[in-house]
């Protein structure tokens, strides 16, 4: 009886086990089994990081807020370098305190918030912050290397190249307010301020200090240019920011664009790398008379954009682009008159780019100088520059490697031959990541004096630059 009672017990116990060890799957493990089966969650395929907390704040994108949603679909940011017809200019100067200035009188495009980085709209407003960083590490310079010479260095060592630092607000697709400084010696100084009112693509109106449309090189924003800087000839010979007030448009989605102008007269430095003054805005035109510009320019098979390197991805990289220009001033100053003109044609095709402008500009003095602080006698002056460049897109965008050559002749006055005829070759490498907001250049630049005596005034220069 007592065995029977044993085997009757074990077999319970035994039962009992395999009923407990039967309830769950062996492949789920303690501390995944719910505590009670209804409290077990929906197979949704769903980790519980990817779950919403609660039902109620999986909202669809349509719901956000007006002050959530941007001011238009074109705000977004694009995936290439090309900008599409759609994106109008809302004024054809552009800045270049800022960035907003772009390779002609007429490429600052709605929708391009690869110019404006950081960007906030509210209602019929939007504002942009804009700034940037360039800081040169020269690596090696000669012995005969001076700044007012145009040599970005003098010596072996660290040059804050620019700093600058802008805002622009538009309002109602129509109005647009921009403000920029750039850091100088122990201030900052006012670079950019000026107004812009645009009735149709085809009109818009401007008024403040911003550059006069003169040179594409000029035009084109220093932290969007693709090697370290701009040629030595545009440094000296385009006026940049000016006061006054402007006129253009924009004709049938880049087939033609114009602006025109009229600034106080501008002076420039007896040195010819010193390039032009800027002006003293708040004293108005108290010494100097007034000056006038304009350019014309097309880009046929579609917008150039903002970058000089061809930045685009994929099957856009297929696309010629090509762009044709001319631009002129003349200048009646406080001491100097002086006329110039100016071409330049672009392209862009497979990462390729390519370009070429010539300037030339003559000036007299008013009267028969009695200082040193303005020009002697009538000059000519004249500067070709062409630059060659080829950037590579990675697959994963968004790193740019890029190749780049340029040559310029120089004669800063054309009656005599001296050391200001010279063959300027520059040669380096970039690296792009997010187009312009982190880039490298490293660069070597050699001048040959083509008269007179041959100076020792080469430079390898590395340059960090980081525009928003």
């Amino acid at each position: 009886m007592r065995t029977f009672s044993f085997v009757v017990a074990a077999f319970a116990a035994l039962m009992l086990a395999t009923s407990a060890f039967a309830a769950a799957p062996k492949e789920i493990t303690d501390g995944q089994k719910p505590l009670d089966p209804k409290l077990a969650p929906k197979q949704d395929g769903m980790s519980d990081g990817q779950k919403p907390l609660d039902k109620r704040l999986d909202k669809p994108q349509a719901e956000a807020s007006d002050g959530q949603k941007p001011l238009d679909a074109k705000l977004t940011t694009p995936t290439t370098d090309s900008i599409t017809p759609g994106q109008k200019p809302l004024s054809a100067g552009g800045g270049g305190a800022t960035g907003m200035d772009a390779s002609s009188g007429a490429d600052v495009r709605w929708g391009d918030t690869s110019v404006h980085a950081l960007t906030m709209a509210v209602g019929p407003v939007q504002v942009s912050l804009t700034g940037l960083v360039q800081v040169q590490l020269a690596m090696f310079t000669g012995s005969d290397s001076l700044l007012v010479n145009g040599s970005p260095a003098e010596r072996v060592g660290v040059r804050m190249r620019q700093g600058r630092m802008g805002m622009t607000a538009r309002f109602w697709d129509m109005l647009e307010v921009e403000l920029g400084f750039q850091a100088a010696a122990d201030t900052a100084q006012l670079l950019d301020a000026n107004i812009s009112l645009s009735f149709l693509p085809e009109l818009a109106l401007g008024a403040g200090l911003k550059k006069i449309p003169f040179s594409r090189f000029a035009l084109i924003s220093p932290g969007f240019q693709a090697m370290s800087d701009r040629p030595l000839g545009t440094q000296a010979m385009a006026p940049f920011q000016q006061l006054g007030l402007t006129l253009s448009g924009d004709i049938e989605k880049g087939m033609f664009m114009y602006t025109v102008g009229a600034y106080n007269g501008f002076e420039r430095n007896v040195n010819f790398h010193q390039g032009y003054l800027l002006p003293a805005t708040t004293l108005g035109n108290r010494f100097n008379n007034m000056a006038l510009a304009g350019r014309i320019s097309t880009e046929p098979l579609g917008y150039l954009g903002p970058n000089l390197a061809d930045l685009r991805s994929g099957q856009d990289r297929e696309k010629p682009l090509l762009g044709v220009g001319a631009s002129f001033y003349y200048n009646n100053g406080a001491t100097t008159e002086g006329f110039g003109v100016e071409g330049d044609v672009m392209l862009k095709v497979y990462g390729l780019h390519l370009l070429a402008e010539v300037i030339w500009d003559t000036s007299s003095p008013l009267v028969k100088p009695t200082t040193s602080s303005t020009i002697p006698a009538e000059l000519d002056r004249f500067s070709f520059a062409a630059e060659l460049g080829y950037t590579y897109a990675f697959d994963r965008d968004p790193f740019h490697l890029g190749v780049l050559f340029r040559a310029e002749l120089l004669d800063d006055q054309m009656d005599l031959d001296d050391n200001g005829d010279s063959l300027v070759i520059t040669g380096g490498l970039s690296f792009h990541w997010r187009r312009h907001n982190l880039k490298f250049n490293l660069e070597y630049m050699h001048r040959n004096e083509l008269q007179g005596q041959s100076l020792d005034n080469d430079v390898i220069l590395l340059q960090l630059s980081s525009q928003l």
